[in-house]
């Protein structure tokens, strides 16, 4: 049995318009108009490509279930339907949420940031590492309870740090290569994964194809591709 997953980052929200303020979890901030156009050129792509999930997961953050919402109503679905996912909330920046940058990245604690890595808290937070095993303990529970079959195909709408420890779970990447990766808005990392042979297959990640010929492809990533096989 093959389990698909499509891993989408939110669209554009308004704590992106200020800059160097942390966002962490930030729940209640909106999309933006941007973000609303985003979400329609994600909806039309999936469109085009006919594509159907078996469950869509979304992050109790609003400008995740905004991103799900514009979604699912685009393809005439139910947004009732969508299940609200705690793992999939982006990481806890405790008492860091909404300051400046400037204000608590000291060079002190830029260098215990640098010498702890994967395990350094914010205070009042969450490490890198504990987001990971939220996100593996997301990946797991789904697997159990997915239905057995030829295919079964996941759709989430989540956030960028937890895409990235995701990944690096599943895949084991090294932590600062998983810090590094771009995640961009409505970006989709397409994920497999094979009971059989309890085998994961990365087939792309941060595929933004659906900006292509739209103002937004002025920031397009390419997709990176069948890496680590």
């Amino acid at each position: 049995m093959i389990i698909d997953w499509y891993l989408i980052r939110h669209a554009h929200f308004e704590r992106q318009l200020q800059e160097k303020i942390i966002t962490g979890r930030a729940t209640t901030v909106q999309l933006t108009a941007d973000g609303i156009e985003q979400v329609q050129l994600l909806a039309q792509r999936f469109d085009r490509d006919c594509m159907r999930f078996d469950e869509f997961d979304v992050s109790p953050a609003i400008r995740a279930w905004g991103t799900g919402f514009g979604v699912y109503s685009y393809l005439g679905l139910d947004p009732d339907m969508m299940n609200i996912e705690e793992d999939l909330q982006e990481h806890n920046k405790g008492d860091w949420e909404g300051r400046h940058q400037d204000e608590v990245l000291t060079e002190a604690i830029k260098r215990e940031i640098n010498e702890n890595g994967w395990d350094f808290r914010p205070p009042n937070g969450e490490t890198f590492r504990e987001l990971e095993r939220r996100a593996l303990e997301y990946f797991r529970r789904k697997i159990q309870l997915a239905p057995r079959k030829d295919r079964y195909v996941f759709c989430a709408i989540s956030h960028t740090n937890t895409i990235r420890c995701g990944l690096r779970g599943v895949m084991n990447f090294p932590p600062q290569f998983a810090l590094n990766l771009e995640i961009d808005n409505t970006s989709i990392t397409h994920l497999q994964y094979c009971t059989t042979t309890d085998a994961w297959r990365v087939v792309c990640i941060n595929d933004t194809g659906h900006f292509i010929g739209t103002r937004f492809s002025r920031s397009l990533r390419y997709a990176v591709q069948a890496i680590w096989p």
